[in-house]
C-alpha cells in the first residue's frame, strides 16, 4: 500500500505531481498486542516505522491483564510490559497502597520469561523530578526491585521512545529474539 500526501505539489504548468517525501508502504506486523482495558493512556502504535519509507501496520485491541499494560496474544503468559510516566512513577511509589499494589506486580513478574517496566522519562528527569519523594529513593527502589524480582526497568526518555521500545521488545520477543 502507498500512501501520498494530500495536497501534492504542482509542476511548472500548475499539474499536480506525487510527493516522494510522504509516500510510504505499510507491512503489517505478524502478532497482536494486548493493551490493559484499564491502562489510563495507551499508546496507539500508529507512528511506528520499520525503515525510512516502511511503516508497521500494528494490529492491537483491550483485554484485562492480571500483569503489565502490554504483552502479545497467544504469549501473555511469558511477556509483559508496564508503562509509567514519570508522575505515575512517583505517585505509584510514594503511595503505601499503591506501592504494595506494584510491588505485588512485580511479584507476580517473577513467573514471565521477560517483564519490564518502561519509563517514559530519563534518569536525568527522574533525578530533577519535583514532589514529595524524593528522586534518589524512586532510583533506590529501581535498582532493589530490578535484582529482587529480576524486572528490567527501561529509561525511554520520553513518551514517544517508550512506544517505540515497547513495540520492538515485544516484535523481537515475538520472532524469537530473545
Amino acid at each position: 500500500m502507498v500512501i501520498l500526501s494530500p495536497i501534492p505539489e504542482r509542476d511548472r504548468d500548475g499539474a499536480s505531481k506525487p510527493d516522494r517525501r510522504n509516500e510510504y508502504s505499510i507491512e503489517r506486523c505478524g502478532f497482536t498486542i494486548l493493551i490493559d482495558n484499564r491502562e489510563g493512556h495507551p499508546y496507539q502504535f500508529s507512528e511506528i516505522w520499520k525503515a525510512k519509507e516502511k511503516k508497521w501496520s500494528i494490529p492491537w485491541k483491550f483485554e484485562k491483564l492480571k500483569t503489565g499494560d502490554y504483552t502479545i496474544d497467544g504469549k501473555s503468559d511469558l511477556i509483559t510490559l508496564e508503562r509509567k510516566s514519570i508522575s505515575d512513577l512517583f505517585g505509584t511509589l510514594s503511595s503505601g497502597e499503591r506501592r504494595d499494589r506494584f510491588r505485588e506486580e512485580h511479584e507476580r513478574m517473577l513467573h514471565f520469561h521477560f517483564a519490564a517496566v518502561v519509563i517514559e522519562a530519563s534518569f536525568d528527569d527522574i533525578i530533577k523530578y519535583e514532589s514529595g519523594l524524593n528522586p534518589r529513593s524512586v532510583i533506590g527502589t529501581m535498582e532493589s526491585w530490578m535484582l529482587k524480582y529480576s524486572v528490567h526497568w527501561i529509561l525511554a526518555g520520553n513518551r514517544s521512545n517508550a512506544e517505540m521500545i515497547v513495540f520492538n521488545i515485544l516484535r523481537k520477543y515475538n520472532d524469537g529474539i530473545t
